[in-house]
Parts: structure tokens; sequence; C-alpha cells
């Protein structure tokens, strides 16, 4: 299969030497290697800040955007609601509601009131 025959997909990351990145190159390889039809292009930017206008603006078609910007977006707290969608949850951020698997008492741990949301792929299709 060709360059041209292949979809090109550009994943917004963040700035070299974090995890996002990390995580883009990785996945951009398994991704490139298991769907030849697929030309996923990993591109840094400056994180999820970034990620986020750059996907409704159409510059990126998947990026990688962390729980808080993501809960702001979909909010609307600072900015329009975004119609953006998640695609996946990565991992879990600080600051998650979450509860211990053993308890010795069966109330619930208290959620924070800001809890954020997982680090989250997102998609503007």
């Amino acid at each position: 299969m060709t360059a041209q025959q292949k979809t090109q997909v550009i994943l917004g990351t963040a700035t070299p030497g974090g995890g996002f990145p990390l995580y883009g190159d990785a996945v951009t390889a398994v991704v490139n290697e298991v769907d030849p039809s697929l030309g996923l292009e990993p591109r840094n930017t400056k994180g999820s800040t970034e990620n986020i206008p750059l996907l409704e603006a159409g510059k990126l078609d998947i990026a990688l955007v962390t729980g808080e910007p993501a809960y702001e977006a979909f909010a609307g707290i600072g900015r329009p609601r975004t119609e953006l969608k998640i695609l996946a949850a990565m991992y879990s951020t600080p600051g998650m509601p979450r509860r211990r698997a053993a308890r010795a008492s069966s109330r619930p741990m208290p959620a924070r009131r800001h809890a954020s949301a997982p680090s989250t792929p997102f998609s503007r299709r």
C-alpha cells in the first residue's frame, strides 16, 4: 500500500520528554504495524491545553488530553462547551475519586471537590 492510499491520522501529544510523546510514539508504532491502511503520525504540541483547540480547528485528528482540561472543555468552564468525543481512558490522574478495595468501613471515601477525569485520547470526529 502506498503512502497516498493510507488514511493519514495526526495524533497530538505534548512537549518532548514527557509521558504523552512516549505514549504517542508507542501507540503510533503499534497502529502502523497492525493496520497498514492507516498512517498514524505523532505530533508534538504544548500538551492538553493546546490539543483541545487544535482538534476543534481540525489541525489534529486525535490527541492526548489530561482530565482537568477535558472536564473544563466538556463543562464549558472558561470557554464554550466542546463537541469533541472521548475515545478511551488511558490512566487515572491524581484527584480521581476512588475507593480502596478492602476497607474496614462500608462508607465510601469522600470525593474531592474538583476531581479530574482520566487522561484521555480525544477525537474531533
